[in-house]
């Protein structure tokens, strides 16, 4: 009953399109792909490659999936999967020295098995956005020095380090899809009911 009030929830409410953030292809191929079942659960076991220049930069790692017209998504926070509902995408983790990493997704079968994809991705934190922020946290610190009393915006540097690795991942390309070969078996973990199991 659960999975099918989610997939409710995700089909019914307004979930603004992440395809439209996306300004270019897709840069990344994802590999050692395998699907098992723990249980009745999917899960989905792929490497994420990170390219040499962003090894060991700061950076964040992003899972999601997109419906067959692209019209609606969700990322996959916090060990569950949550509608997007606009803005900057959900973080799935947050990593000091980007390497490339083992993940272990669990597949919501009723959207993974109704045709939606899944794709990870992550954002690099160049030296040269990390001058940035550090820029406009300077700027904003000598323009209260100039004048105390004066309404001056705040910075907050972590958001503004999130965004900047956001544009990272959107505008270089660093995401990939990820075929499981279960996007249309919502049964695959489920022998019983038609699906093969692994």
């Amino acid at each position: 009953m659960r999975r099918l009030a989610f997939a409710a929830a995700l089909a019914v409410s307004f979930i603004a399109n992440a395809n439209a953030q996306l300004s270019t292809r897709a840069n990344l191929v994802v590999q050692n792909v395998q699907v098992f079942c723990q249980g009745t659960q999917p899960i989905a076991s792929l490497t994420l490659p990170v390219m040499a220049g962003d090894v060991g930069r700061p950076g964040l790692l992003y899972i999601g999936m997109h419906d067959p017209s692209l019209s609606s998504a969700a990322f996959f926070v916090n060990s569950a999967w949550t509608a997007y509902q606009g803005g900057l995408f959900p973080i799935n983790s947050i990593v000091a020295g980007l390497s490339n990493t083992q993940l272990f997704v669990p597949l919501p079968p009723e959207l993974a098995g109704g045709g939606w994809k899944l794709y990870v991705g992550y954002g690099a934190l160049s030296a040269a956005s990390e001058n940035q922020v550090q820029m406009a946290i300077n700027a904003i610190d000598a323009a209260k020095a100039l004048n105390a009393n004066a309404a001056v915006g705040a910075v907050d540097p972590n958001h503004y380090r999130r965004t900047l690795m956001q544009s990272d991942m959107t505008q270089a390309g660093k995401y990939g899809y990820v075929y499981t070969g279960v996007e249309n078996n919502p049964y695959v973990c489920q022998p019983d009911t038609g699906g093969g199991g692994h």
